[in-house]
């Protein structure tokens, strides 16, 4: 049987492509295959030279033995143990065991976070001009400029000179559209009449709130692979708290962004399943570089919660992530 490429019809009659169907549950369902295997061998191991009494007492052996196995951290799982694993990828933070929110945040350290600076400064803008949308619908020049200026704050010189020194309209300013956009989605901008206001929430809500607010919208709302011509990938979203916890793990060292997406990549094999090897690049390279490009060059820099270094003009330009403070502020961890 021919394989089924990511944008046929669903061979479940859905009229879905694949990729909007059934292609997520199929990855998840071989990784708990790969999970089931490892089970059946070290149940089947313990068994060896047991002797039961009944068939019930190796019922209670066998379901003790599957309970320590997903209660044990493991190196093939990136030092973490199936039960937390599974709670990682599959649970809300309120429901996290690893990872929390603070439960209170500082403003001190907020006003560093990208998206923040970038929506205090709309917010600004609003109370006191008329903002009117443009002919394609995006924000209009004055504010932008008014964003930029205090965008500028937390730049560096040179980050200044090579990536915003030539910003006239929302289009040029990649941080500010995708803010834009969020912001909406997070039910805080809205266009009323043709002109981009501010919603009730957005001007009562404390910013700690619209921070949290702000990055849930961004994992559940926003489409990660609009930005790039990489596969859709949308498992890469689901282990935004995995990737958080393990980023917590390395006690604010400097890691190697490409170390860190091989990192993942072992760990989750299977996201390899949607990409392609060509002409230039393996599929496991295409995966790593979509990782990276979308969790911590657009995400994580985004929020404030990393910076990325390297010396300009070389091949380890901004190959290095530097975890902010901001990360414990906004987070608690634990183990």
């Amino acid at each position: 049987m021919s394989k089924v490429g990511r944008n046929d019809p669903c061979l479940c009659g859905s009229g879905q492509k694949y990729k909007k169907c059934c292609m997520a549950k199929e990855l998840e369902a071989r990784a708990q295959d790969v999970h089931a295997v490892q089970i059946n061998q070290g149940i089947k191991k313990a068994f060896a030279g047991q002797q039961f009494e009944s068939i019930d007492d190796a019922q209670v052996f066998a379901e003790h033995k599957i309970q320590q196995h997903n209660d044990t951290a493991q190196a093939e799982l990136g030092g973490f143990s199936p039960s937390q694993l599974y709670t990682l990828l599959h649970a809300p933070i309120e429901e996290q065991e690893l990872i929390q929110w603070q439960p209170n945040i500082s403003n001190t350290y907020l006003e560093r976070s990208p998206i923040l600076s970038i929506f205090i400064s709309v917010k600004a803008y609003l109370k006191d001009n008329h903002a009117k949308a443009t002919a394609r619908g995006n924000l209009p020049a004055a504010l932008v400029k008014y964003v930029l200026a205090d965008f500028k704050k937390l730049l560096s010189e040179q980050e200044i000179e090579t990536g915003y020194s030539r910003i006239n309209k929302e289009d040029d300013f990649r941080e500010l559209s995708c803010a834009r956009f969020i912001f909406e989605q997070a039910g805080l901008l809205r266009k009323n009449k043709g002109r981009f206001v501010l919603t009730l929430k957005a001007q009562n809500m404390p910013e700690g709130e619209v921070f949290k607010l702000l990055f849930i919208t961004y994992i559940e709302k926003y489409s990660w692979a609009s930005e790039d011509l990489y596969p859709e990938a949308d498992f890469f979203q689901a282990a935004t708290w995995y990737s958080l916890v393990t980023l917590n793990r390395l006690h604010g060292k400097p890691v190697d962004k490409d170390k860190f997406a091989e990192d993942f990549v072992r760990v989750f094999p299977m996201i390899l399943n949607e990409f392609q090897d060509d002409h230039y690049r393996s599929a496991a390279v295409q995966a790593m570089s979509a990782y990276t490009v979308r969790m911590v060059d657009r995400f994580w820099q985004l929020f404030g919660l990393v910076k990325l270094e390297g010396e300009i003009f070389t091949k380890g330009y901004q190959k290095t992530i530097i975890i902010q403070p901001l990360l414990k502020q906004v987070f608690t961890f634990k183990g």
